[in-house]
C-alpha cells in the first residue's frame, strides 16, 4: 500500500481530471469512435439513442442527462459517451444503483417508477431540486429503456 495512500490517490486524481479535460478542450472524443456493443436490433436501437443523447448534450449544452433504467444498460451506454454534464440514472433496484456508482460519470438514484413517464419525470425534478443539483429552467436530456425514448425539456 505504501507510506502515503491518501496523497498517492490525490495525484492519481488529479492527472485524471487534467488528462479528461485536456480531453474535452482538444475535443478527442470526436475522433474516438465507440464500437457496437449489442448485436440485436434493440440493442443497436438503445446505443444510437445513448449516443445521441451525449452528443446533444455537448453540443446544446444541457445540464443534465436523465436516464430511467431498469437494468442499468443505457446508463452504461450513456456513460461511454463522456457527455460534458452529469448523468442521473434512475432505477428501481438497488443492487443496478450500487453497479452504476462505479461508472463514470453516474449518479445513480434508486427510486420506484410509475407507469406514467410525466410522473417519474416530476418525481426526479423534485427529487433532484431539493438537493439542489438542478434549478428550474434548467435544460435536462431525459433517455428511457422502457419506452426506448429520449426527450429534451426544461426544469420547470
Amino acid at each position: 500500500m505504501g507510506q502515503f495512500p491518501d496523497k498517492a490517490l490525490t495525484v492519481l486524481r488529479s492527472v485524471s481530471l487534467r488528462i479528461e479535460r485536456w480531453w474535452r478542450e482538444e475535443k478527442r472524443y470526436e475522433s474516438t469512435p465507440l464500437q457496437p456493443i449489442g448485436s440485436g436490433f434493440s440493442d443497436r436501437i438503445s446505443e444510437e439513442i445513448c449516443n445521441s443523447a451525449a452528443k446533444m448534450a455537448n453540443n446544446l449544452g444541457v445540464d443534465a442527462v436523465f436516464v430511467y433504467t431498469k437494468d442499468g444498460h443505457m446508463a452504461s451506454l450513456v456513460s461511454r459517451c463522456r457527455p460534458d454534464c452529469p448523468i442521473f440514472a434512475f432505477t428501481t433496484t438497488t443492487s443496478v444503483r450500487r453497479r452504476l456508482n462505479l461508472q463514470w460519470g453516474l449518479i445513480p438514484f434508486r427510486l420506484s417508477f410509475s407507469e406514467d413517464m410525466e410522473s417519474n419525470l416530476n418525481k426526479t425534478f423534485s427529487l433532484l431540486k431539493s438537493r439542489g443539483m438542478i434549478k428550474s429552467g434548467d435544460l435536462v436530456i431525459a433517455v428511457s429503456d422502457m419506452l426506448q425514448s429520449i426527450q429534451v425539456m426544461n426544469v420547470p
